[in-house]
């Protein structure tokens, strides 16, 4: 199974998108999801984010393996809604009543959620954790007069950097544990884990903190990070996120 949330390198038109496009579209998506509730608007919503997946020349499988994991989530939805909703019965058994209007809500809200998760899923695939502080950068650069928030591009971007670190050294800890014939079950094995995780946390922490004032880092001062023009490209993207506003706007 492929990790949701992993980007995955590449060269395709929405990598070369700026950031900014790409987080602008997925919001707008995100947006719309929540607004279109005709089966139309549902289908035509579906069309505007398969472009830029096909687009992206990222296997469209890898999004799917991800958003397996969720399918106890789309389930548990559709039932809530199937059986709580109130309408013409189509089903009763006992105590137990399906009923139209629960069906439809509840296939509406599993689909609502399906286009909710591609929609990030693209966003992470073809963003890097860079990227991902240059947004964050951008954002916050209305309240950059206050010396902690000019930290605060520089932490997203370690912590973005440290994750996949960590869990690929609990993973090492964890098999090469196990090599030696250790059982990691309950709590004792969560601890044997753990504990060299936090070490070698602390460890790179002092090794970075150590190599930020080997550079002359001060804190409150931040760093700066060039923002780049947008190109034509770009601009013909906003004008492709903006036209799923035209879908909920239909008569």
């Amino acid at each position: 199974m492929y990790p949701f949330q992993a980007y995955v390198p590449g060269d395709s038109v929405i990598h070369r998108l700026d950031p900014r496009v790409r987080f602008f579209m997925v919001l707008v998506f995100i947006g719309v999801v929540f607004y279109a509730d005709r089966w139309l608007e549902q289908f035509l919503l579906f069309l505007f984010i398969l472009f830029p997946i096909l687009l992206s020349s990222v296997p469209l499988k890898r999004f799917l393996s991800g958003i397996r994991s969720f399918l106890f989530l789309f389930l548990l939805i559709f039932l809530f809604h199937s059986l709580l909703t109130p309408g013409r019965v189509l089903f009763s058994w006992g105590n137990l009543i399906i009923t139209y209007e629960g069906l439809r809500r509840g296939l509406l809200f599993s689909l609502r959620l399906f286009f909710l998760l591609l929609s990030a899923g693209l966003f992470s695939a073809t963003t890097s954790p860079l990227e991902v502080t240059r947004i964050f950068s951008f954002l916050l650069k209305p309240f950059m007069r206050i010396p902690w928030v000019r930290d605060l591009p520089l932490v997203l971007s370690l912590s973005l950097r440290f994750a996949p670190l960590l869990v690929e050294e609990a993973q090492r800890i964890r098999w090469s544990q196990l090599a030696r014939g250790g059982k990691i079950k309950g709590i004792k094995g969560v601890i044997s884990v753990f504990y060299p995780v936090l070490f070698s946390a602390m460890r790179r922490a002092e090794e970075l903190e150590l190599a930020l004032k080997a550079k002359g880092y001060i804190p409150g001062k931040g760093i700066r990070l060039k923002e780049s023009p947008l190109s034509s490209l770009d601009y013909a993207f906003i004008l492709y996120s903006i036209l799923p506003l035209g879908v909920i706007l239909l008569p």
